[in-house]
C-alpha cells in the first residue's frame, strides 16, 4: 500500500499526495492535511472498488483498485499533471536539440530562382515541342 505512493508513476502527483519519508514511508506525519486527505480518499475509493467486485463475484487486486482510485480521486488536477509533464519532456528535449551548419556554402537566393525559372521554361518548351511533333 506505502508503496504506491512512492512510485515512480506517481512523481507527478507528489504535490498531491505529499512526498514519503525517505527513512520511514509509512509515516505520514510530513504531508499536509490536505495530502494526507488525499492518499485516505484513495485509500477509501480503492476499498469501496474491492468490496463492489467482491459483491460481483469478481476479483481485483490491491494494486488494481488503488490505480482506479487513483484515477478517480486525482481527476481534478489530472490535466494540469499531463500538461506539465509534456511540457517538461518537451523542455528536456530542446536542450538537447542543436542545429550544426552543414558546411557547405549556400548559393545565392538569386542565382537559384534564375535557374529554376530558366530550367522551368526549357522543360516547358522542351513539352510543347514534343507536343507539335506528335500533331497535338
Amino acid at each position: 500500500l506505502h508503496t504506491f505512493f512512492t512510485g515512480k508513476d506517481l512523481d507527478s502527483y507528489k504535490d498531491f499526495y505529499g512526498l514519503p519519508d525517505e527513512k520511514n514511508p509509512y509515516d505520514w506525519s510530513k504531508t499536509t492535511p490536505g495530502q494526507a486527505a488525499n492518499r485516505k480518499a484513495v485509500i477509501d475509493e480503492a476499498d469501496a472498488i474491492i468490496t463492489g467486485y467482491e459483491f460481483q463475484g469478481k476479483q481485483i487486486s490491491v494494486a488494481e483498485a488503488l490505480e482506479k482510485a487513483h484515477l478517480r480521486v486525482s481527476a481534478p488536477i489530472a490535466e494540469r499533471v499531463i500538461r506539465e509533464k509534456i511540457l517538461s519532456e518537451v523542455k528536456k528535449r530542446s536542450k538537447g536539440v542543436t542545429l550544426k551548419p552543414s558546411g557547405r556554402k549556400n548559393k545565392a537566393p538569386s542565382t537559384i530562382e534564375k535557374k529554376s525559372e530558366e530550367k522551368a521554361i526549357q522543360t516547358a518548351e522542351k513539352g510543347l515541342n514534343e507536343l507539335k511533333k506528335k500533331g497535338l
